[in-house]
């Protein structure tokens, strides 16, 4: 009996304790459940509800229900979706049986990048352009630059070539220098030299900086407009996403060349002595020959998660692409990409993040070919001879039987390529231009990265420190082999080209921002900092002649019997800066940012290296005035005015304005030097002075956006390179000499409609009109006398 009553005393206890630990759970936590619709009654997939100040979430399932325990002591949670405007609802007063989310149509409000900071698009005084990341993944592009063709007004992109690897030319409203024009890259923070490693995949966000006073905070380098990217780091939506697109891509000319018979008669009537004996037997369509149908593919994977104290972004990506010239053996650029992104919250006053992306490249074949120039491949099939065949499948001609051998290219059935007795000098059968295409071909490693901390003083006050870097490795490996194409191109031995470069940029800032809001009527912000940027590039070139054998296993400078050449190069340059920019906002509807910087750079001599660039721009939001009266249909208005200055590098080298020596020759101990370049001691910046004014239209709840820009802007001090008499013995230097003036208008116009949480569509279209004339030439003197 005691033995039961000590057994049921036990199992009592048990029973107790667990109602007690039960009790414990449900005090700690309260359960909440619930429905998340839209207005129309439908269900919404995804919505995160998040206890406020915690990680603990959860998302709504297929029917858009969800269930949630909430911690104890949080009485608040947030609901969030895209598209749709966030809730903060408290537990104890909310019925969470249908919590309907309204659709956030204040597209105006959506949040840009600017330099150094971040600004609502409805209070943006400046010019600046964001492209849609889904319109970035709409394409599949080899290079990020021609994915922003057409998205932006102003902007012209166009490709250097046709080739897989082919840089862009991106000028933002028209040429405005001698030099180039390509706008200056900052991605998270730090400048880069090019943006094509980065894929669209990663980016959070991009924005363009059109007018000068947006882009006087970047100083010497902002003359020619900033693109500012900005990489994902797990803080937008979480998931997993895997992309993949494929596709070809295929000649679609036109051109219509003559035949045989056409080009017979063409040089008998031009009176070409044998054009009679010409064989019109064979017809050769050299543009159907050269060109053929090029697979692209691309693949991208992406992890994103966390939560209010972590988040973090994993992606990795692979392209490869085929030219339609000469097929993928011949032409093909291939990419493979990685980027981590990180942002964490430790403390409430300490934030710190980290992006990183390491790209290799390799591209074949696709840098050489030239292109439309006069000697390359496509010009030769414009113009070579129809007449001759692609490869002769017989006996050779006598002509050609009594040529070397050892020099005829053939193809991989041995049969030798067609030669032209009518064509000559630069045009040949292009096949025999792509057989001169052989090597390891470039190969690039990129690492880029930058590394942040801000730390909060105060909800107003904020301190950051950002480090930096760009490192590139690669190498360029090529080899042609001994060839006859006709009499006067040919080459009777084989040669190599080895390239080693690598380019070393590294940047540090700091920069102090406060953020002061009186009231809900008046903010204001302000901001100061400063910058270091250094970059080394290093190249060693070499190349050989008379190859032991024309393989590529011999291919290399080692593989020579003939002495090679050796060329080297080093360059360095400083950009140390200091910057400063305050803005006023008055009620969201009088808007006021004025800006500095002062740039000093290495590239000039010490009178003229250090300059300032100011930057003003005015906003005034009429519809927020008690007098606007749009109605339903002018749901937004903003006039807009900036002015400012901004300054280019481009093209400037290590010692401009340095008169340059080199060693001729050492005869008994001494050594002969002589003048290459000519010194100009007063050369200095280039500076472009631009004037914008423009206006904002939202119509029917900012669905349908209109934004038109007039601008005119100025260079002034032009770098232009000098050519003096000859009689000086040496090159001239650059000098400034001229002035130059971009007008014109722009026009934006877009729409957006979401007709249900599955459906939703934009459309967009901009036009651009620009007038570009040199205002001013000028005759430069040199002299030396300070």
């Amino acid at each position: 009996m005691k033995k039961l009553f000590v057994l049921f005393g036990n199992r009592m206890l048990l029973i107790f304790l667990a109602l007690m630990i039960g009790t414990g759970v449900c005090m700690a936590q309260t359960t909440i459940a619930g429905k998340i619709m839209d207005e129309t009654g439908e269900p919404l997939i995804g919505v995160s509800i998040l206890a406020k100040g915690t990680t603990t979430g959860t998302t709504t399932d297929i029917n858009g229900d969800f269930s949630l325990d909430v911690p104890k002591g949080v009485d608040m949670v947030v609901v969030s979706y895209t598209g749709y405007e966030s809730q903060e609802l408290n537990i104890n007063d909310t019925n969470f049986s249908s919590i309907v989310l309204s659709e956030d149509t204040q597209l105006l409000d959506e949040i840009v990048v600017i330099g150094y900071g971040r600004q609502k698009k409805s209070v943006v005084t400046g010019a600046v352009g964001k492209v849609e990341i889904e319109e970035l993944l709409a394409r599949s592009p080899g290079q990020l630059q021609s994915s922003i063709q057409g998205k932006i007004a102003g902007i012209a992109i166009t490709p250097t070539s046709g080739a897989p690897d082919a840089g862009f030319k991106v000028k933002i409203r028209g040429t405005g220098s001698n030099g180039p024009t390509e706008p200056l890259y900052i991605v998270d923070g730090m400048r880069t030299r090019d943006i094509s490693f980065i894929e669209a995949a990663n980016i959070e966000s991009l924005e363009v900086l059109k007018d000068a006073a947006s882009a006087s905070i970047y100083g010497a380098e902002g003359a020619n407009g900033v693109v500012l990217i900005t990489t994902k780091d797990g803080s937008g939506a979480k998931g997993v996403n895997y992309g993949v697109q494929i596709g070809v891509q295929s000649y679609r000319g036109n051109m219509q060349l003559m035949n045989s018979s056409e080009w017979k008669n063409y040089l008998v009537n031009a009176g070409v002595e044998g054009a009679e004996d010409i064989d019109n037997s064979v017809n050769t369509d050299w543009l159907d020959e050269l060109f053929s149908t090029a697979p692209v593919m691309r693949h991208t994977l992406g992890f994103d998660g966390g939560d209010e104290k972590l988040s973090y972004h994993f992606g990795v990506n692979y392209f490869d692409q085929a030219g339609i010239i000469g097929g993928k053996d011949i032409s093909n650029f291939k990419r493979f990409s990685g980027n981590v992104g990180i942002n964490a919250k430790p403390t409430k006053w300490l934030n710190v993040g980290a992006n990183m992306t390491v790209a290799n490249e390799r591209s074949i074949g696709a840098a050489n070919f030239g292109d439309v120039n006069v000697g390359g491949v496509i010009s030769s099939a414009i113009l070579m001879d129809p007449s001759t065949p692609v490869t002769y499948t017989g006996a050779l001609p006598g002509w050609v039987a009594e040529l070397d051998q050892n020099l005829l290219l053939r193809d991989e059935n041995g049969d030798v390529y067609g030669l032209s007795q009518t064509t000559d000098g630069e045009v040949l059968n292009p096949n025999i231009y792509l057989r001169q295409v052989n090597g390891d071909g470039k190969k690039e490693t990129t690492l880029f990265g930058s590394v942040f901390g801000t730390i909060s003083f105060t909800k107003a006050l904020s301190f950051t420190t950002r480090f930096g870097f760009d490192n590139i490795n690669g190498t360029n490996h090529n080899w042609t082999p001994a060839y006859y194409a006709n009499p006067t191109r040919q080459s009777s031995s084989a040669n190599s080209f080895f390239t080693f470069f690598t380019n070393q940029a590294f940047q540090w800032e700091n920069f102090v921002n406060y953020n002061l809001e009186l009231g809900d009527d008046l903010e204001i912000g302000l901001l100061a900092g400063t910058s270091i940027f250094d970059t080394e590039f290093n190249e060693l070139n070499g190349n050989a002649s008379g190859l032991v054998t024309g393989s590529a296993e011999s291919s290399y400078i080692d593989g020579s019997e003939d002495d090679s050449g050796v060329l080297g190069d080093n360059s360095k340059q400083r950009l140390q800066s200091y910057f400063g920019r305050a803005n006023l906002n008055i009620a969201d509807k009088y808007l006021i940012m004025a800006s500095l910087r002062r740039d000093g750079t290495s590239l000039f001599t010490a009178d003229n290296r250090w300059k300032n660039y100011p930057g003003v721009s005015v906003g005034w939001v009429l519809s927020r005035e008690d007098f606007f009266n749009g109605g339903r249909a002018v749901s937004f208005a903003k006039l807009r005015g900036s002015w400012g200055q901004a300054g280019s590098l481009a093209g400037v080298t290590p010692g401009a304005g340095v008169g340059l020596l080199q060693a001729l020759f050492t005869y008994a101990g001494q050594t002969a030097i002589d003048a290459v370049g000519l010194p100009n001691n007063n050369l200095t910046w280039e500076t472009s002075e631009q004037l914008n004014i423009g206006l904002d239209l939202g119509f029917m709840e900012d669905r349908l956006t209109l934004s038109i820009d007039w601008f005119n802007k100025q260079t002034k001090d032009l770098l232009t390179p000098s050519t003096p008499p000859g009689y000086l013995g040496a090159a001239g230097p650059l000098v400034n000499a001229g002035t130059m003036k971009n007008t014109g208008f722009e026009f934006e116009l877009g729409y957006k409609n979401r007709v249900n949480k599955r459906f939703e569509y934009a459309v967009s279209a901009n036009l651009t009109t620009i007038k570009n004339e040199v205002t001013e030439l000028m005759v430069i003197i040199l002299s030396n006398r300070r």
